[in-house]
């Protein structure tokens, strides 16, 4: 009896897993979603953009937190995506701090303030100092009191043995509050390239 409830359980977990994704498609380089399919970092291509990042310069403090997460459902299909936060202080004065909401388990990932997967490739989009095969990565950033979202570029180099995230905010300033209002105004630089050392 033991042996055909372990088998039963067994077979009925398989087919649960089997039915989560109908296949599996390389993150880097797609360019439509179709429903269902597991859009995989099959390179690692996002790996090392995780870690606690730090910018102090010029009365400001800026830290971000990337974590990677594998096989995110988003109510349409599953991705490998990057998650994070961030803290910004200027002139002494916090803006924004939500630092420790990438420990929070969201159920979408766009309940995140950041996050993204887009892989880009080189010099294409704004990245004029990348080499010609280097992947660089376009998320989304959120501006958690007016509901801003803008575009971030993230490039990942080393600079005198530190690693290093460069970052570039591109304003967008949409919002994804219900009932948008006036365009929303951020509270983070955009416009500005920084340069944000990796900390322990």
């Amino acid at each position: 009896m033991k042996q055909i409830f372990i088998t039963f359980t067994l077979i009925f977990y398989c087919q649960i897993i089997s039915a989560q994704y109908t296949g599996i498609q390389s993150l880097d380089g797609w360019t439509n979603y179709l429903q269902g399919v597991y859009y995989k970092d099959v390179a690692n291509v996002l790996n090392p953009f995780e870690g606690h990042y730090k910018y102090e310069s010029n009365s400001i403090l800026f830290e971000i937190k990337i974590q990677k997460r594998e096989v995110f459902y988003n109510g349409y299909n599953y991705q490998d995506i990057l998650i994070g936060s961030y803290l910004l202080i200027k002139e002494n004065i916090v803006e924004i701090d939500v630092l420790n909401d990438i420990n929070n388990n969201h159920n979408h990932y766009s309940n995140y303030y950041l996050y993204g997967n887009e892989i880009m490739t080189g010099k294409v989009r704004g990245c004029d100092e990348c080499t010609e095969n280097e992947k660089w990565v376009i998320a989304t950033i959120i501006e958690p009191d007016t509901g801003a979202a803008d575009k971030i570029h993230m490039r990942k180099f080393v600079v005198n043995g530190q690693p290093t995230l460069r970052i570039f905010i591109y304003p967008v300033s949409r919002s994804r509050h219900q009932n948008d209002g006036p365009t929303p105004m951020q509270k983070y630089p955009v416009g500005i390239s920084f340069d944000l050392v990796q900390i322990p």
